[in-house]
């Protein structure tokens, strides 16, 4: 799984139809399937799952639906399958270890390209980045700021002193990395990460000091990475002329990467008013999209016809209101179950990624499904 998060789609798959299907090898599948049951956090993923099936049997095109939500079926079976896996130190240890080698392989590309870009900030300056392995920068940007919060909680375990100085080395030259990567999502979620996780520990420790020096210390820190990093200044004013092609609603919006995500919302927007209390299901909903591309724009190609790109539009529009709404419940209640059963960081993890979601329908990927399924699995754990 952690190989295709990296590097393929195709090991994505594979990983997601064997960890699903891997619990049938175990014995007491009826005993771990009924405390499941039990459990809220599995009941919530089950919920969602079955509202993404409702839609697809409200959906006039079915076959499109199921395509479009087969994968979330994974969300059903995986939990099951990690709730038979031994949860030890060493275990955790190995998965960061392998992260981390496979992050740094990504980084070595990339940082190879960079040495062959004459000019990096005119890359930066028409919104690309810089080319990496296989994969979608912003789902890059995201491994590694959940691999850096890993390492922050390794340097906060009860553990030799080496340990803790290669875990803050390793976090440390990460978070250069993602700095000079200059991917927003990336640089947000990792603030957030830390924000959210070691305030959370000071406040257990009742630290109030402490953690008044460290609010003081981060907003210090980005203040100073905002005027001196060239590399994000340039993509900020990329962005701020990017929004402004889709304020002034230029003919050339579309071309823009955040005009594009705007409009896509906007359009989800428009779906919902349309279809306020069935939604478009699941099925229908790209046909339903391209019918309002074209009339926005008939010579738009259709390579630019975005589903609603922002995961609560998306389940609203699709859904419709009442069960749109039971969709973000279910996807939300992992924060307040994270919480609740000490499990620190999965939860700030979690609040990371429903930040992620205003801007991004990332459930509706491969990419998204793998993680959530991964995140429920884990949670579901007694030990954390």
């Amino acid at each position: 799984m952690l190989i295709g998060l990296y590097f393929s789609n195709a090991c994505k798959s594979i990983a997601l139809v064997g960890l699903s299907v891997l619990f049938l090898i175990y014995p007491n599948k009826k005993e771990i399937l009924s405390d499941l049951l039990s459990n809220k956090l599995y009941v919530s993923s089950l919920l969602l799952v079955f509202i993404y099936i409702i839609s697809v049997v409200l959906s006039e095109d079915k076959n499109t639906g199921f395509i479009a939500m087969n994968n979330k079926l994974s969300v059903l079976f995986i939990p099951i399958t990690f709730y038979h896996f031994r949860n030890t130190i060493n275990t955790k240890y190995i998965l960061i270890g392998v992260s981390i080698v496979l992050a740094f392989i990504q980084i070595t590309y990339a940082i190879y390209n960079a040495i062959n870009i004459d000019d990096i900030s005119q890359l930066y300056s028409v919104g690309n980045v810089l080319p990496i392995l296989k994969i979608h920068h912003v789902q890059l940007a995201v491994l590694i700021s959940c691999t850096i919060l890993m390492l922050i909680s390794i340097a906060l375990d009860d553990i030799e002193k080496w340990k803790k100085i290669v875990a803050i080395l390793i976090a440390s030259c990460l978070l250069l990395f993602i700095h000079f990567f200059a991917v927003r999502t990336g640089i947000l979620l990792t603030y957030l990460f830390i924000i959210t996780y070691l305030t959370n520990t000071i406040i257990q420790q009742k630290k109030w000091k402490m953690l008044s020096i460290f609010l003081i210390s981060i907003i210090m820190s980005l203040s100073v990475f905002t005027v001196c990093a060239n590399n994000f200044s340039t993509k900020i004013n990329y962005m701020r002329y990017d929004i402004s092609r889709y304020v002034e609603h230029k003919q050339d919006a579309f071309q823009f990467s955040d005009s594009r995500r705007l409009q896509a919302i906007e359009n989800g927007i428009i779906l919902i008013k349309k279809n306020p209390v069935l939604g478009t299901g699941i099925g229908d909903i790209q046909t339903e999209i391209n019918s309002i591309y074209t009339q926005q724009n008939p010579s738009l190609e259709k390579t630019y016809f975005y589903l609603p790109h922002s995961q609560y539009i998306y389940f609203l529009s699709v859904f419709g209101i009442p069960l749109g709404i039971a969709a973000i419940a279910c996807f939300l209640y992992p924060i307040i179950y994270f919480y609740q059963n000490k499990k620190y960081v999965l939860w700030s993890m979690y609040i990371g990624l429903v930040i992620f979601g205003i801007w991004d329908a990332f459930l509706g990927t491969l990419f998204g499904t793998c993680i959530y399924s991964m995140l429920i699995g884990i949670g579901i754990k007694k030990i954390n």
